[in-house]
C-alpha cells in the first residue's frame, strides 16, 4: 500500500581541494565502504522539537528521540551534554529526532536507529566533525528519505514508498542529511539551509565546508504498509533533526580515524 507521509518519500579547506582534487567516480564509489556508525537505541516520544520550537513544550506533533535520553523542548547544547546517551559509543551524547510512525492508525514504537557517518560523495580526506552545537533539519529539498524491509528475505533496495514488508522483516525509514556546511552558521532561521548536498563530488562555494554525510535509519516492529508519520490523521513528509552535542573530541577523533583514514569501521570503530 501506498505511504501516507504526504510525498514519495575557510581558506584552509579551498587549499586541501586544490591538493587533493575531485573524486572519481570509481573512487566515490569505494567512499561508501568508508564510514563508523553509531546504534542508539530508542529512548523516549514527546510532541517536542527544540530546534524548531525551542522552549515551546507541546508545539509539535510527536517525535521520537534516540541517543540523548534528556532531548526536550528546552533542550541546549550544555544540557544534552550533561546528559546520558542510549548509544553504543558513549561518546555519541548527540540527540536525533524523527516524527512517531503510525501504521494503520497505531502508533509504533521504534526499536533503535542506525546512525552511519560516511564522507559522501567527497574526498574522505577533506571531511571534517560537524562543529560542536550545530543543529539542522533534513527536510524538503534537503532530505533524501527512503524505505526499505531489513530481516531475513529482505530484498531489494530502499524506495520512495512504504513496503510492505514480508513476514520474518521489519520497516526501516532512512534519512539521508546534506553534508556540506556554509562554514559559519550554527544554525539557519529555516534549519535546513546552512547545509546542502555535494554537487559533482565536491561541495559547493557557498557551502565549502565537507562535513560527514550522515543517514539516520530508524527501525520499526511494523510490516509497513498504511503508515503516516507525525499524527494519523494529517501526516507530515519524512524528515529528520540533527543536534550536535557529540563529546566533540571523540567526534572529531572517529572522523580522523575511520573517515579521513579511509577506514571500514563500522559499529566497532577503535577506542571506544
Amino acid at each position: 500500500m501506498r505511504s501516507r507521509t504526504g510525498r514519495s518519500v575557510g581558506i584552509a579547506v579551498a587549499v586541501v581541494g586544490l591538493l587533493i582534487g575531485p573524486l572519481t567516480l570509481e573512487q566515490a564509489s569505494a567512499a561508501e565502504g568508508i564510514n563508523f556508525v553509531s546504534r542508539c537505541l530508542y529512548s523516549h516520544s514527546a510532541p517536542d522539537d527544540p530546534i524548531v520550537f525551542p522552549s515551546q513544550p507541546g508545539a509539535s506533533h510527536l517525535h521520537d528521540f534516540f541517543a540523548n535520553r534528556s532531548t526536550n523542548a528546552s533542550s541546549t547544547y550544555a544540557s544534552l551534554r550533561r546528559a546520558g546517551t542510549t548509544c553504543r559509543i558513549e561518546g555519541d551524547t548527540a540527540a536525533y529526532w524523527t516524527p512517531a510512525l503510525y501504521d494503520s492508525g497505531k502508533l509504533v514504537r521504534p526499536t533503535h536507529t542506525v546512525v552511519y557517518y560516511r564522507p559522501g560523495a567527497k574526498d574522505y580526506r577533506s571531511v571534517q566533525a560537524f562543529p560542536a552545537g550545530l543543529k539542522v533539519v533534513a527536510k524538503d529539498a534537503n532530505v533524501r528519505a527512503t524505505w526499505s524491509c531489513n530481516g531475513s528475505g529482505a530484498q531489494g533496495r530502499p524506495q520512495t514508498e512504504t513496503p510492505a514488508c514480508p513476514d520474518g522483516t521489519h520497516l526501516v525509514l532512512h534519512h539521508r542529511f546534506p553534508d556540506c556546511w556554509d562554514g559559519r552558521r550554527l544554525d539557519a532561521p529555516d534549519h535546513t539551509s546552512h547545509l546542502m548536498f555535494a554537487r559533482r563530488q565536491a561541495c559547493p562555494s557557498t557551502h565549502p565546508r565537507p562535513v560527514p554525510a550522515i543517514s539516520v535509519n530508524v527501525h520499526y516492529p511494523s510490516d509497513g504498509g498504511d503508515v503516516a508519520l507525525g499524527t494519523p490523521d494529517t501526516p507530515v513528509a519524512a524528515h529528520a533533526d540533527f543536534f550536535n552535542a557529540w563529546h566533540q573530541p571523540t567526534l572529531e577523533r572517529l572522523v580522523r580515524a575511520c573517515i579521513n583514514a579511509g577506514r571500514h569501521c563500522g559499529q566497532n570503530p577503535p577506542g571506544v
